[in-house]
């Protein structure tokens, strides 16, 4: 497939910002003559994006989805549960009015790409839908396994009928229940994708996220390398890391510094933070005092109990 074709939607508001504009960034290094359809979540995210002038972008509002009932749950549920809330609504959307955009890939604003997703598209030939494994680590607590065996952080869509179908009836189910909290078999907007094997057959397809979606619940299976510059898994190359739950903040010095229960690979955190720097440095041309995405900073015994903390959680995972 040409990288022309590429459509990668996203969304974030503007505690997410810095990460998003990180996974934006990622996509053009790799994948240059992509498009980029993104939901600002607020009116703060839209100015400043805006502003920047990106490439191959195209932004959205709220009010431009014109969904009044996504509008109407905002005042239902908090920042994280809303912006689950908001995928279907948002990807639907995208699917119903670009119909000649024939693949569209959803992904989470803390994602990153490190690597030319062409092996994935792979992947995707001659399927409607496809969904990544969790494919959890031995060490990864059990409250977390309860979230599901498929990930809803990166999903492939083609622009089709059984596509449109899953979108809307995902879409419904959100709006009707979207939670940061297990409840009768429901989680977020997560739990929903559980049905879809059996909703959709042989149209969809799950796959292992081993490179291709390589996450803190799943990393501890695989084995991480650098060759020529390139971040393998098992050799491979990675594809895409979801840096869920990974903080950071202004150190005195005023460079970002990890959380260090958080930083859980130097190899592949590393790059990531750095172009997490580079996103602020940019930011903060525009707007001197944005600090929204930034963790409350560490003193030194905080840090020097998450440096214990961590040390003693690997010990006891090996």
């Amino acid at each position: 497939m040409s990288k022309d074709n590429y459509n990668f939607c996203i969304l974030f508001d503007k505690n997410f910002l810095l990460k998003g504009m990180a996974l934006y960034n990622s996509i053009k290094s790799n994948c240059p003559d992509s498009r980029v359809w993104i939901l600002c979540i607020d009116d703060l995210t839209e100015e400043m994006l805006k502003k920047m002038n990106l490439d191959g972008v195209n932004l959205f509002s709220l009010e431009d989805i014109g969904d009044n009932e996504l509008i109407a749950a905002e005042n239902t549920r908090n920042s994280r549960e809303f912006a689950m809330t908001c995928k279907a609504s948002f990807i639907g959307f995208l699917l119903n009015n670009f119909r000649t955009a024939e693949i569209w890939v959803y992904l989470d604003a803390d994602l990153f790409l490190f690597n030319s997703p062409e092996s994935v598209f792979r992947e995707f030939a001659g399927k409607s839908i496809m969904i990544t494994t969790h494919d959890f680590s031995k060490d990864v607590d059990a409250r977390i396994k309860l979230r599901g065996n498929y990930n809803g952080g990166l999903i492939f869509w083609r622009n089709n009928e059984v596509a449109r179908t899953c979108i809307s009836r995902w879409r419904e189910r959100c709006l009707r229940w979207c939670y940061d909290r297990s409840e009768d078999g429901k989680f977020l907007d997560q739990l929903y994708l559980e049905s879809w094997p059996e909703e959709f057959g042989n149209d969809l397809r799950a796959v292992s996220p081993e490179g291709t979606h390589v996450a803190p619940w799943n990393i501890g299976k695989y084995s991480v390398s650098i060759d020529k510059n390139a971040i393998k898994i098992n050799g491979k190359p990675l594809i895409w890391y979801h840096f869920h739950g990974f903080k950071f903040y202004l150190n005195n010095e005023g460079h970002l510094s990890p959380y260090p229960l958080t930083f859980i690979n130097k190899i592949i955190y590393r790059p990531y933070l750095k172009e997490l720097s580079r996103v602020l440095e940019k930011v903060k041309t525009i707007d001197p005092d944005f600090d929204f995405g930034l963790a409350k900073k560490l003193n030194f015994l905080r840090r020097l109990k998450q440096n214990v903390t961590k040390s003693t959680l690997s010990i006891i995972s090996r």
